[in-house]
């Protein structure tokens, strides 16, 4: 089942609970207003915390991936590139949605990216600190033969790990539709890609859904995804739930 978020509706309440953590530290305002502290222009913002640090990445420079850390997630240090492109790397430009997760004692940033044959894949890079610098480990990650954006890799309770992402356009079905895949202990793909959904819903426009994010909440694993598209008005984030 799904269920649709405004897009506007949903960036008011991540500010909003950004922005909860200063309340403390200032005197009570005279109107019932707030000002959003957060001084970082980014897009596609993912964080990762461990310890008493939240590191932020998100898509903001042409040349690779840039990190910023927080003790607070108010207060923001810039703190460079995680992973910058060169001339030896196979990523070239289009640097976006990058994500980070912990496996066997290192850190892995994995983002869409074009790269030298001017294909739009998956890359994974590997690191021994989420602040990098990160080498890229299997660049592109996976080759589906058409364009691939926006993974999210999830963990399930077990240890199985399972990459999510973007199908973008085949001859035969013009539009994006979000698929899964196994991951090994080696973080290679497993198997077949399983279809996760495709725009379906009136309110998707009948072309875009994008940005997964998978968590699971009560035994129930629930996909969050954009839908229509980044350009119109109606962006917006729905909700989806499956058994599996």
């Amino acid at each position: 089942m799904r269920r649709v978020v405004p897009r506007r509706l949903l960036t008011f309440i991540v500010v909003a609970l950004l922005s909860a953590t200063s309340i403390d530290r200032a005197a009570p305002p005279a109107v019932d207003t707030y000002c959003n502290p957060i001084d970082v222009l980014l897009a596609d913002p993912f964080i990762f915390h461990e310890g008493d640090t939240y590191y932020l990445y998100g898509t903001a420079a042409g040349d690779g991936l840039l990190v910023w850390t927080s003790k607070n997630l108010v207060d923001w240090q810039l703190r460079g590139y995680a992973f910058q492109r060169s001339r030896q790397t196979w990523s070239r430009h289009s640097f976006w949605a990058p994500e980070l997760f912990a496996h066997k004692g290192k850190y892995y940033l994995h983002f869409t990216a074009v790269g030298r044959d001017s294909s739009r894949r998956i890359v994974l890079a590997e690191a021994d600190s989420p602040l990098g610098p990160f080498r890229e480990a299997k660049a592109p990650w996976f080759d589906p033969g058409q364009s691939v954006i926006d993974s999210d890799v999830f963990r399930d309770d077990d240890g199985a790990l399972y990459l999510y992402s973007v199908y973008i356009d085949t001859p035969a079905v013009r539009h994006f539709e979000l698929n899964v895949r196994r991951l090994d202990d080696q973080l290679n793909v497993v198997g077949e890609p399983a279809l996760c959904i495709q725009p379906s819903e009136k309110w998707e426009g009948g072309w875009v859904n994008e940005g997964p994010f998978v968590m699971k909440h009560d035994g129930v694993y629930v996909l969050t995804y954009s839908g229509v598209g980044y350009k119109s008005a109606d962006y917006s984030v729905g909700i989806a739930w499956a058994k599996s």
